[in-house]
């Protein structure tokens, strides 16, 4: 697995010295990036994996004496992710673009969005607290209608979150590209299993993500 992590709360709290929770390859990016630097990753990535399995097949071919320069070099030439197998991709690492409400429901929005509609297989885990928790717990439009938090509190001016919730399941499913998954770290093995079902899913066309209701429970779009 590969991760790309946006710059905000998941970084502050996953990058701390010496607690670093990641035992894979790990990078941080600007705050809205994530999910355009994980498509850049999973292209360069796939090149390299492609470049392999090209090496396996012909090798293949050539110890059965099926090779066929005609047939096979235009396809060999041009041959990419989307011409992997079932057991190609099961040896392909995931990549990973994580973020927190604003990263992904707000100033990342028109990237996560466009990772969405390119059709590419990374995955997005986005982790809602439905406020801003990096810079002090501003209501965010991933918050409830009436959500009173730290700096949005209930007033004669302004009654709590007087905006209506942006539904991220609803806008990934509208993508129609998507595999969406919604859960709950309160229900771990509903969550397990949809992580589990949506990096199986051919390799294609799958995103996942988390948003968290608060810091003790939480509830899932992938």
């Amino acid at each position: 697995m590969g991760m790309v992590n946006s710059t905000g709360c998941t970084s502050v709290w996953g990058s701390t010295y010496p607690f670093n929770p990641y035992p894979f390859p790990w990078t941080n990016h600007l705050f809205q990036d994530s999910p355009s630097m994980a498509m850049g990753i999973f292209e360069g990535h796939m090149r390299k994996m492609a470049d392999g399995f090209r090496a396996v097949r012909m090798a293949e071919l050539e110890l059965s004496g099926k090779y066929d320069a005609q047939q096979h070099e235009t396809f060999f030439t041009y041959f990419n992710w989307e011409q992997f197998t079932t057991d190609e991709w099961e040896l392909c690492p995931p990549v990973v673009a994580v973020g927190g409400d604003g990263a992904m429901y707000d100033i990342g929005f028109q990237n996560l969005s466009r990772a969405l509609m390119s059709g590419k297989p990374i995955k997005v885990l986005v982790v809602d607290t439905q406020v801003y928790s990096n810079t002090g717990g501003q209501a965010c439009t991933s918050g409830f209608f009436g959500q009173i938090s730290d700096m949005a509190q209930y007033g004669k001016a302004i009654h709590g979150k007087e905006e209506i919730r942006k539904e991220i399941g609803l806008i990934g499913m509208a993508h129609r590209t998507t595999y969406v998954m919604q859960s709950s770290i309160a229900h771990p093995s509903h969550m397990i299993e949809g992580f589990i079902r949506a990096s199986r899913r051919g390799g294609r066309r799958c995103s996942t993500s988390t948003r968290r209701a608060s810091p003790s429970t939480a509830s899932a779009t992938t």
